[in-house]
This record gives structure tokens, sequence and C-alpha cells, in this order.
């Protein structure tokens, strides 16, 4: 088989948006105050993905660490990994990307449910797609793909089959714009009664020093508090599904909102989902929350957290490009309540 597909991706619209940031003497010399940082409308532009596929093999896993390429040695003097014979099967090879981060996994997840659609379309029948996974992949990953009935294989060695060859291009891809339609199926363990607003905070980086404070706050205005490491991914993926307005600390969960239904369900009702994305100060990224928000249509709010002078240092000041998994990036932060009082008035929740 030799393939070529162009698939064109929509603009999207991200509406303008709020931030709210900790109360500071940089707003006001004598009244130190909560900074409003105002975040224009904010176009994704219209793509097109190109989508090539060849009979022939995936190279062996690519990893340049260290400690990768001395077990790979190894393993290879003890047994050689055999060619995993596929004939017959479109193959993505997911391994350029870690398997152990779920919003990585689902972004890859929703890139092959967008080139399983479109070479449905083309082929005039359903095209199944089977991912190569790294031969030690994660078990979150596992689940996530089998959540989805994705087919998956592990090996550390060459598959045979028909292969999506540019697969490291594509695996880098946001395609959220396609989300609402490539994800709005009945996903296995879906379940229905879950609650209506949640607070999703995080254990150990980027964890709140003052969890408990917004957790009493939240809960007091009829939040529950939901660790998501805590829970299976379908439980993970219902509570996204129907939620009418989350709170989460970044990174603890947040790309699983883009199975959120309650905007695009809602249309003629005018109802919408809600979202509060709470920031360290050193892994601020409300350009990719405020897409998730808006390809679900719902509104979209931020809180960041306190700035110390030993972080402000290292973010502004040391000329050095961060680890996000160094401190002070990784750093647990404290979150100032006023300042989530204002993003929920903002979005009026009360």
């Amino acid at each position: 088989m030799n393939l070529e597909i162009e698939r064109e991706l929509p603009a999207l619209i991200a509406d303008t948006g709020l931030m709210f940031s900790y109360p500071s003497a940089l707003a006001d010399l004598y009244h130190p105050a909560v900074e409003q940082v105002l975040l224009p409308e904010l176009v994704f532009p219209a793509k097109t993905i190109k989508i090539r596929v060849a009979t022939g093999y995936t190279g062996e896993r690519k990893n340049n660490s260290l400690k990768y390429q001395i077990y790979n040695k190894v393993t290879k003097l003890l047994k050689e990994e055999p060619t995993l014979s596929l004939a017959d099967n479109f193959i993505f090879d997911a391994r350029q990307d870690t398997d152990v981060n779920p919003a990585h996994v689902l972004r890859v997840a929703i890139v092959i449910l967008l080139i399983s659609e479109t070479l449905s379309k083309r082929l005039g029948q359903p095209a199944k797609i089977t991912v190569v996974l790294r031969a030690r992949a994660s078990n979150l990953a596992k689940q996530m793909y089998e959540t989805l009935d994705i087919p998956t294989v592990c090996t550390d060695g060459k598959v045979f089959g028909d292969i999506i060859v540019n697969c490291e291009q594509l695996i880098f891809q946001n395609c959220f714009q396609l989300s609402p339609s490539l994800l709005n199926f009945e996903f296995k363990g879906y379940q229905k009664d879950t609650p209506e607003r949640v607070f999703i905070p995080r254990r150990g980086a980027r964890s709140l020093i003052n969890n408990d404070e917004v957790i009493e706050l939240l809960e007091a205005k009829g939040f529950k508090t939901i660790y998501f490491e805590d829970l299976t991914v379908p439980e993970e993926w219902s509570i996204a599904r129907n939620a009418k307005v989350a709170i989460t600390v970044h990174g603890a969960g947040s790309y699983h909102l883009l199975f959120n239904r309650v905007s695009l369900d809602n249309m003629d009702h005018g109802e919408r989902f809600k979202f509060i994305d709470i920031f360290s100060p050193y892994f601020t990224l409300p350009s990719a929350s405020r897409e998730l928000a808006a390809s679900v249509g719902g509104r979209w709010s931020a809180v960041r957290g306190q700035i110390t002078p030993e972080g402000l240092q290292a973010i502004d000041f040391s000329g050095k490009q961060l680890n996000p998994l160094m401190s002070p990036v990784k750093d647990p932060f404290k979150v100032d309540l006023k300042c989530l009082e204002m993003a929920l008035n903002h979005l009026e929740v009360h």
C-alpha cells in the first residue's frame, strides 16, 4: 500500500480570558492587590494534516538516554528483539513520545482516532489502527488505549505492516478542533452519575501548599475533591465528560476534560461548561488550557500562584531553560483564596 491523504482542521477561537494572580505590591505599592491579567482572544489557525501510509517496517524504538542505550545493548546481547509481522494492519509507532504522561497519551490517541476516521472514509470501510508502544509500556497508556478500543502491541523491535510513515510529525500535533466529534462515543466503563462540580488537585510536584484551605473553600460551594491519580481511566473520563464546573491544578488531569460534553450537548439551552486552571507561577501555560476549553465550547479562567524570590530569579533572570522535572518548576506553591473566588465570580459560579 502507498497512500497519502490530507485532512483539513478548522480554526479554533478561544474567547478573551482573565487570569487572577497572587496579590502583590507590584499591583499597588501601598495596597497589595490581586493582579488581573487580561488575555485577548486567541486564534488557533486552520491547518492541514498529511497522512502518509506505506507497507514496510517501523524502525526500532528510538531513545537517546544513556540508561536506555545500555539496557538496549545488554538485552540485544542476550536476545535479539524479533520483528513483529502485522501484515494488512495499519500501524502507528507511538514510541517517540512518553507513555507515562496521560496528557501526551491522550493527544496521541486523538491523532490516531483522526487518522482512523480519515482512512475509513477514503477506503470505504473501517480502518483500525494498531499502536506500537515500548516493550515496558506503562499500564496507564495500555489502559487508556484499551478504553478507547485502540489495539496495541508492546515491543522495542521492528514491526511490519501498513505503516503511518510520518508518525514523528503527527505525534506532536494538537487536533483539539476535532476532539468533540472524535471523542463523542460511550467509551468502555462510562459512568453517568458523577459530580457536577469537581476540584482536581495533585500530589507531589506542583501541588498546592495550602491544599486543605482550597478544599474547604470549594467544598462549601458544592465541589467534590477528586484525585484523578487514584481512579481508573474510565472513572476519570466519566467525571471529565459530565462535570459542569471543573477546577484543576494544572497537570492533575486537565487534558481529560477534552471529553466534556456539557456545552456541546446543551447548545439549545445555552448551558456552558466552566473551567478554572490553577497554575504554578513557574509552569503557566494559559494558551494550552484555553485551547482545551475552546474545543469543548467551555468558558475559561485561571489562577496563578505565589512567586518566590528564588523562583523569580530562576525563571526570569538566570538565562537558563528550566527543566519541568526540577526545582523550581516542580515545587509546591501557594494559591490565594481571593484569586480563586474572583475566578469563580468571573465565570458566574456561585
